[in-house]
């Protein structure tokens, strides 16, 4: 089996609130992902704030991660 990290960019123009939201409606939604495309099965919600190699997070996921307690 192979799992890769599924990346959301955003520019930096974005606010942070659309940001927010759409991180929240991603994190709580893991049941209606599935329903959506199985591979989802394989998405874990505490590892979604994932750091990635020369990407950035956007200030409105940070502060969802920080929310939640999975920004470290």
């Amino acid at each position: 089996m192979q799992t890769i990290d599924v990346v959301v960019g955003v520019g930096a123009h974005v606010s942070d609130e659309v940001v927010y939201e759409f991180v929240k409606a991603v994190y709580g939604s893991k049941k209606d992902l599935v329903a959506g495309h199985p591979n989802f099965n394989a998405f874990q919600e505490k590892s979604s704030g994932k750091a990635q190699p020369n990407l950035p997070h956007h200030p409105g996921a940070i502060k969802f991660y920080k929310e939640t307690g999975i920004w470290n």
